[in-house]
């Protein structure tokens, strides 16, 4: 997580920095699994099953340019997701977890300002086709953005179930996300957040009643601020390039339409002319880039396969907030339309964070503060 974070390997331009990323967070989530008591063999055969579609297609696939070697690479998307869901976190792990993706935001902010002190880095990045300043700390605006789902769910989790303190970080990680100006990950905070907060048995009515009202003059004093910024993102950048991107894949995939180029091999297949007028070599949209790298009928499949795993682990017994899950899932997808879910650590992890939360026994976990600390709504 660390170098998610810090980021530095980019900052300091070290090439293949991403494999090295990815190489730690594989290393992380097998350590995960090899210290859990249990695992959840449900997200072991969904692993399974995905890997075996995607190595028919592979098989099969008549893509000149096909390497296996990029299609193991890129088998990890599912391979760290998978081994994050498998494992049983006990309670008190899972409340430190909760606690480190509650201040994630905040340390990439301030990651950026020591970044922009020593002039390895922007605060806050101009979008070129709006004109827009997004608060991007020490990575991108987008990846910030994403980190604030993780960030808002775990600390309105905490805040509910465990410490009234962090609300004040829950107000923190909602400002970080305005700043971002990032459009879809605030509807799916908001719908994430408004899922676990209205339906949680634990708040009694008046705190609800009380706390929506805050909200709508909160709502009220911020809107007039940040409005312009995300209308004029809507207005001038649309969908900065990527529809150009999106017409070439599909001209792609014309030429491959039973299996695909292979699993991995949508990153190197765009050339450099689209790349240029879409400004991202990344599909952001994972059906369309599964599409073409597996064939439609086996990414149907794979989709298919994967919403069984994460609805089974809903309905595990050792889950006590089920529709958490089904809601981060379910949001999860969506923002798949335009967001490179499967592939981006930044984008899966709410998938982790959520399965924590939601399976946690708060009340089974003794309280380290003072009585007055406890949540009390």
């Amino acid at each position: 997580m660390t170098l998610l974070v810090c980021d530095f390997g980019r900052k300091l331009g070290v090439e293949g920095f991403n494999a090295i990323e990815r190489g730690c967070l594989l290393l992380a989530a097998l350590s995960l699994v090899m210290g859990s008591s249990k695992l959840y063999i449900s997200q072991l055969v969904g692993l399974g099953v995905i890997l075996i579609i995607t190595f028919i297609s592979a098989v099969f696939s008549n893509y000149e340019e096909f390497s296996w070697n990029v299609y193991l690479r890129g088998t990890m998307q599912f391979v760290i997701i998978f081994m994050l869901l498998a494992a049983v976190v006990n309670d008190k792990n899972a409340i430190r977890i909760l606690r480190f993706f509650s201040y994630i935001p905040i340390i990439v902010v301030i990651n950026g300002i020591i970044y922009k002190a020593l002039g390895l880095g922007e605060v806050f990045y101009t979008e070129f086709a709006s004109g827009v300043p997004r608060l991007s700390g020490s990575l991108q605006p987008a990846f910030l953005a994403s980190l604030c789902i993780s960030g808002v769910y775990a600390s309105l989790k905490l805040a509910i179930e465990k410490d009234e303190r962090y609300w004040f970080w829950l107000v923190v990680n909602v400002l970080i996300l305005l700043l971002t100006a990032a459009r879809m990950a605030l509807l799916v905070t908001f719908l994430l957040a408004a899922s676990v907060f209205f339906l949680n048995t634990n708040i009694s009515r008046k705190f609800k009643f009380n706390l929506v009202l805050i909200g709508i003059f909160a709502a009220m004093a911020v809107v007039p601020f940040m409005i312009q910024t995300f209308l004029t993102r809507i207005e001038m950048s649309g969908d900065n390039g990527r529809d150009v991107l999106w017409e070439y894949l599909s001209f792609l995939q014309s030429f491959y339409p039973n299996f695909g180029i292979g699993l991995g091999h949508q990153y190197l297949s765009i050339p450099d002319e689209v790349i240029m007028q879409a400004a991202t070599v990344s599909a952001h949209n994972e059906f369309k880039r599964l599409a073409l790298e597996i064939g439609d009928v086996q990414t149907g499949m794979v989709i298919f396969a994967f919403v069984a795993s994460g609805l089974w682990l809903a309905r595990h017994k050792t889950t006590n907030a089920p529709v958490e899950i089904v809601m981060a899932l379910a949001l999860f997808m969506v923002n798949s339309m335009v967001a490179n879910s499967f592939s981006s650590a930044y984008v899966f992890l709410m998938l982790f964070v959520t399965k924590v939360g939601a399976q946690c026994n708060f009340q089974d976990v003794p309280q380290r503060w003072p009585a007055h600390a406890k949540s009390r709504v």
